[in-house]
């Protein structure tokens, strides 16, 4: 499982997370899966980090566009749901960054279980 954390925007709602990984013994694809659940404490963007020490390490940060949805609950009021990137950073975490929420806003993120194929870990030869 992973234990994520939001920057100083945002607190993570622990009973309400639950994310998971399951990778390549090289740790070079797989998939990052679960529902992050946390409430913004000010209006500004929130960045949302995953430690995943199996994950290997690439040369760059790369992003998977549209990886994770979200939704905010504001005073009762559901906003629609939005997609986020996921980026794979180089210090084996990866993370998502959510557009700025009023505060005490409640916000749901899902990543669904979708396998991921990480081609910049320079494989050679690529699998």
């Amino acid at each position: 499982s992973i234990t994520p954390t939001a920057s100083a925007a945002g607190t993570i709602v622990a009973d309400k997370t639950n994310m998971n990984y399951a990778l390549n013994a090289a740790g070079s694809y797989g998939k990052i899966y679960g529902r992050i659940r946390y409430t913004s404490t000010a209006n500004t963007a929130v960045t949302i980090t995953l430690p995943i020490a199996d994950l290997a390490q690439p040369s760059a940060a790369f992003t998977i566009s549209s990886g994770a949805f979200y939704t905010a609950n504001v005073s009762g009021a559901f906003q629609v749901i939005n997609s986020a990137d996921i980026t794979i950073n180089t210090n084996h975490t990866a993370s998502i960054t959510i557009a700025a929420q009023p505060s005490a806003a409640i916000v749901t993120i899902w990543v669904p279980p979708c396998i991921y194929y990480f081609t910049d870990f320079g494989d050679t030869p690529e699998p």
